[in-house]
């Protein structure tokens, strides 16, 4: 019986069955999935539209409450300027004084306008009388802005009075000289006649009304903490959150709000305001939004299950079909065919299972293949780690080089920095003495004489400023171009990089000697583009290459004594494909041909003993050749020219050049 029970056949599940419980997963899932994040997507992106749009209300309040403050401030300005004002109060013409008040009043839109005399005396008040007697101006030492006490002379300020917060400004009344009585005017001088001062109140029906006809439903405006103003259906208080703009939820009366405030700076005092609005409606469309994107859900769900239900009925049919035909096959019957017309997937692996068997010869020659192209491609890293070798050893070589050069930068910096440091110090104690000179007791000629000699010494100055500066530039490129190291291989525009170090090397020339010049010319290819290299690499062998021919030029002109003889040297770039070729050429004294092919020996140079090293043709060799995988190649003629040619591939480097 148990032999019996091991041998029975272990009972199979339907591939059918399991296949549409993984369908159903695979597509209930993924759509509850979907509605959640698309549910969340949806209550971000309202709550988003619905901040957004309380900053754009914020905006207009506060462009309501600018435009208020404004209006206030220049309009009490140019009351203060008017000469009907003037002589009014200059003659304390009460009746004349209140009708022009009155009349100010109501075309700026005022509460109230008040006059005072030079003395803090109440002179003229219009607006309403109650209010007449508690305004007042600040007395020396008394702080203004509570107890209807107003600052002098301060255009924009907040104040508070009779328990209400105004927008108040403040100007004084001055007379000015009347220069229509020529000297007697001008000895007149300008006279305080007293102050003026008018505001309205911070939440006034004209500002809430224009607020209101904004869509601004509820303003709320604040004022050292207490709140001045709001119009919530409700007492209890709000108190933001913070006052930079960003929306905040705020429940008030059992009610959800969404709000923001700021600030607004108001001259010395800070007036905060905000707005909030209800999140109900908001709530209530995302409700029914969701509700939308479920119910479609389910209606997809619905029929993509009825649409997958029917396809696989037809997909299990090859599948059986597979099955049998394997296990002839498996059974050893290598002629057998499995003959499955679907025209999809499964008829493709019906033809691969009948041409398994065929294939098998071609998987031993492919294996051959193989080991042939992998025994090619480690001989390729082979060559290309001495290659890697050479460039370290071209490293080490240049090392030396960049730390004297890097030394002599920074011992010519520092001296250099205080020239510049100093000169500019010095423009600015002469700007002090021109201004001290301006006040001295001295004759208009002698005042006349130091302040041109001041200006001259200025414009020296500055010359040496400039120069320092451009003497600062040159070092700070030695620097550059003197670290240590190839640093990092990057495409690099051809056309920049030979500028730069053309005009590099020609400002280290002139520095090095001030009667040293030179024509450049310059043949840009515009399709000349970018290769990948190491920029400080090149540039160090562009800086040799042009030094040279500088060299070269210099010693013929010195060589000939010929006064028609023009030092021309010419840089140019070409497009040649997927390389690129920098010709750097000279009409200097050319190389003779017995020196010719040993130019680019170590420590060989046609140089003074003390001007060459002889090693700057020999590692500009290197890094062209063996560090990029380029060529260079010189024609000359010996007292004509001397022309040298860099071809650098646009790739990565090749291989080191075959020796």
């Amino acid at each position: 019986m148990t032999k019996a029970a091991e041998s029975k056949p272990r009972q199979r599940r339907s591939f059918g069955t399991r296949l549409m419980v993984l369908v159903a997963l695979a597509v209930v899932l993924p759509a509850l999935f979907t509605c959640v994040i698309l549910g969340i997507q949806l209550n971000r992106q309202a709550r988003n539209l619905f901040a957004n749009g309380l900053a754009a209300s914020l905006e207009t309040f506060a462009l309501v409450l600018q435009d208020a403050e404004r209006n206030v401030s220049e309009g009490l300005a140019r009351m203060a300027a008017d000469n009907t004002l003037q002589v009014t109060l200059d003659l304390e013409m009460k009746s004349q004084l209140n009708k022009y008040l009155d009349a100010q009043r109501q075309v700026l839109g005022m509460s109230f306008v008040a006059v005072f005399s030079a003395d803090s005396r109440a002179v003229a008040f219009s607006g309403d009388e109650s209010q007449a007697t508690p305004w007042r101006l600040a007395r020396p030492g008394e702080a203004p802005g509570a107890g209807c006490v107003v600052a002098r002379e301060r255009s924009e300020q907040l104040a508070e009075c009779d328990g209400a917060l105004y927008l108040i400004a403040a100007a004084p009344v001055v007379k000015l000289r009347d220069t229509s009585l020529g000297d007697a005017g001008r000895d007149q001088g300008s006279q305080i006649l007293g102050s003026i001062l008018g505001g309205l109140p911070v939440a006034n029906s004209s500002l809430i009304g224009e607020l209101l006809s904004r869509r601004v439903l509820h303003p709320l405006i604040w004022a050292g903490g207490k709140l001045v103003y709001s119009n919530l259906p409700t007492d209890e208080a709000l108190v933001p959150a913070s006052f930079d703009g960003v929306a905040h939820e705020y429940d008030v009366g059992q009610t959800a709000y969404l709000g923001v405030a700021q600030s607004l700076l108001v001259g010395a005092q800070t007036l905060d305001y905000g707005l909030v609005m209800p999140l109900d409606p908001l709530q209530e469309t995302l409700r029914r939004s969701l509700e939308t994107v479920a119910g479609i859900g389910v209606l997809v769900v619905i029929a993509t299950m009825i649409a997958i239900s029917i396809s696989a009925t037809r997909l299990l049919r090859p599948i059986e079909q597979l099955r049998q035909g394997a296990a002839r096959i498996g059974s050893g019957d290598l002629a057998q065919r499995i003959a499955v017309k679907s025209g999809d997937e499964f008829e493709a692996l019906a033809d691969q299972f009948n041409d398994m068997a065929g294939r098998l010869q071609e998987s031993y020659a492919d294996l051959e293949h193989k080991v042939e192209t992998r025994t090619r491609d480690l001989a390729k890293s082979l060559q290309d780690l001495h290659a890697a070798q050479d460039r370290l050893v071209q490293t080490e070589k240049l090392a030396s080089l960049g730390q004297l050069t890097a030394g002599i930068a920074h011992e010519i910096k520092n001296p250099l920095n205080f020239v510049n440091n100093f000169s500019g110090v010095s423009v600015e104690l002469i700007d002090e003495l021109k201004d001290a000179l301006v006040q001295a007791d001295v004759g208009n000629d002698m005042r006349g004489e130091v302040l041109e000699l001041a200006d001259t010494l200025r414009g020296n100055l500055e010359k040496v400023v400039q120069h320092g500066k451009r003497a600062d530039s040159i070092v700070k490129n030695m620097l550059l171009h003197s670290r240590q190291g190839s640093g990092e291989r990057r495409p690099v525009d051809i056309n920049a990089l030979v500028e730069e170090s053309l005009n590099l090397a020609y400002h280290g020339a002139r520095a090095e000697k001030p009667g040293f010049n030179i024509t450049l010319e310059r043949a840009f290819d515009p399709a000349a583009g970018e290769a990948d290299l190491f920029p400080q690499e090149i540039t160090r062998v562009l800086l040799n290459l042009i030094g040279n021919g500088f060299y070269a030029t210099m010693k013929r002109k010195g060589e000939s004594g010929d006064g028609g003889y023009a030092p021309t040297l010419l840089a140019a770039t070409r497009d040649l494909g997927d390389k690129v070729e920098i010709r750097i050429r000279d009409n200097g004294t050319g190389i003779p041909p017995d020196v010719r092919d040993k130019i680019f020996n170590p420590f060989f140079t046609t140089k003074p003993a003390g001007e060459g090293t002889g090693l700057g043709l020999s590692l500009s060799h290197d890094v062209v050749v063996k560090q990029h995988g380029g060529a260079i190649e010189v024609d000359t003629e010996a007292g004509a020219f001397t022309e040298i040619r860099i071809i650098l591939p646009r790739g990565a480097a090749a291989a080191k050049a075959a020796e």
